[in-house]
């Protein structure tokens, strides 16, 4: 968990610790699967320490969590779906994942009565409480549900009530997981990319009406910037880092829109509904612009079945052919 915002805030270069102390729990791991469950692979519970301890611990109502080691290899390979570095997939990843899920291929039986493995349970039903790093998990949760409000509201409570004066995290006394937990649930409001594309401002609350960003990471070796105003994007600016096809996706661009490289250039994407593909080029910038402001102006709350006025305004907010300013 401390690890979640490591990619997306653009901090690649502090995550080698993590893969050497997960790739290090394969071994152990592998006797405790062989040993407790009789499964391949390896695997590793809730609780580990420095000196490779992987089985169950003396907690009652806590020590049974099997499904920590396919937890933490998540982390690896989505190092390798923000990088693409195909020999850090080949040499690290890799066999560590392929351990892991030998241990479910194991373990894993079929529900009968439905056929499917995972329960889903909803995320209301469990309220807004918790520690604070229960509440990081809720506005990362929240966030990708794309709920802004929502995940505003967790991000309130977090600093409210689970924030020492210093900023520390509370459990208590400390735990730094609500602090970086909290950091990924903010950079997920701003940008998300687990699907095929970079989706800018998912859940951005209306409460942040004008504000921006630059630096943030996308999978699929892109870096993001973007500025909004009026609760609405004004400008992305995306930089790929290898040449292929990118896709991108924002509320404004069902509306108009430009699309123009780091010196002017017209580009000519295919749009889908809010989804913009075409081909990128390593090292080169490419600006999105709003040209439209929509405004909307309605009752807070009315009677069921009720008529009730509703204003739309739609602004131009830069002529065709303005340019922003040249991105860094």
């Amino acid at each position: 968990m401390n690890y979640w915002p490591a990619e997306q805030t653009n901090l690649d270069e502090t995550t080698r610790p993590y893969d050497r102390y997960i790739s290090a729990m394969v071994a152990p791991g592998a006797k405790t699967a062989r040993e407790m469950y009789g499964a391949r692979g390896w695997v590793v519970g809730n609780e580990t320490n420095p000196f490779g301890f992987t089985g169950v611990h003396d907690w009652a109502t806590a020590f049974w969590f099997p499904e920590a080691a396919a937890w933490t290899t998540q982390q690896l390979y989505d190092r390798y779906r923000f990088t693409r570095d195909v020999d850090y997939l080949r040499e690290t990843a890799y066999p560590v994942i392929k351990g892991a899920a030998e241990f479910w291929l194991d373990f894993l039986h079929t529900d009968p009565r439905d056929g499917t493995l995972v329960v889903k349970v909803s995320l209301a039903a469990r309220g807004d409480g918790g520690t604070g790093w229960s509440k990081a998990w809720k506005i990362n949760f929240w966030a990708r549900l794309l709920d802004g409000d929502h995940a505003l509201k967790m991000l309130g409570e977090q600093i409210k009530t689970s924030t020492l004066d210093n900023l520390w995290g509370t459990h208590p006394p400390f735990q730094i997981d609500g602090n970086l937990g909290a950091t990924s649930g903010v950079a997920e409001m701003l940008v998300q990319s687990r699907h095929d594309y970079v989706h800018v401002l998912p859940a951005l609350p209306p409460a942040w009406r004008n504000g921006s960003f630059s630096g943030l990471r996308a999978r699929g070796e892109v870096t993001v910037d973007a500025t909004w105003k009026n609760g609405a994007a004004d400008t992305i600016t995306v930089h790929p880092g290898s040449t292929g096809p990118i896709r991108v996706k924002s509320g404004f661009i069902a509306g108009r829109y430009r699309v123009h490289d780091e010196k002017g250039h017209e580009v000519g994407p295919h749009r889908d509904g809010d989804t913009l593909t075409w081909n990128a080029t390593a090292g080169k910038a490419y600006i999105i612009q709003n040209e439209a402001a929509i405004d909307v102006t309605a009752p807070a709350a009315t009677a069921p079945d009720a008529s009730f006025p509703v204003d739309v305004a739609v602004t131009a907010i830069r002529r065709r052919g303005e340019r922003c300013p040249r991105p860094m």
